[in-house]
């Protein structure tokens, strides 16, 4: 879709291998989060991704958000975070 669009797309990448497909336990799959594999993939598109993405997790833990902040990291760009109903208290070291 990108390379046949005339509009500028820029992307976040979804930490999910699977990315979102509208269900919400390929999204909660968290054998499916790979920090290095997502910071690879995002340096090897850096002039169309500007961020990664974790969303639409659903708790119980911080693991998917840390995989995320790892990757964006180790890609050296942000990370957006959307909670699906997970509403956790934000512990210190994960907002700096």
């Amino acid at each position: 879709m990108i390379d046949r669009v005339q509009t500028r797309v820029l992307a976040m990448l979804n930490i999910v291998g699977k990315g979102m497909a509208g269900r919400t336990d390929i999204e909660q799959d968290v054998s499916d989060m790979d920090a290095e594999r997502t910071a690879e993939m995002a340096k090897q598109h850096k002039d169309l991704v500007v961020g990664i993405k974790i969303a639409h997790y659903a708790g119980p833990d911080w693991g998917p958000v840390e995989k995320s902040v790892k990757a964006g990291t180790l890609a050296n760009i942000p990370v957006m975070v959307d909670f699906a109903t997970f509403v956790p208290s934000a512990p210190s070291r994960i907002w700096c």
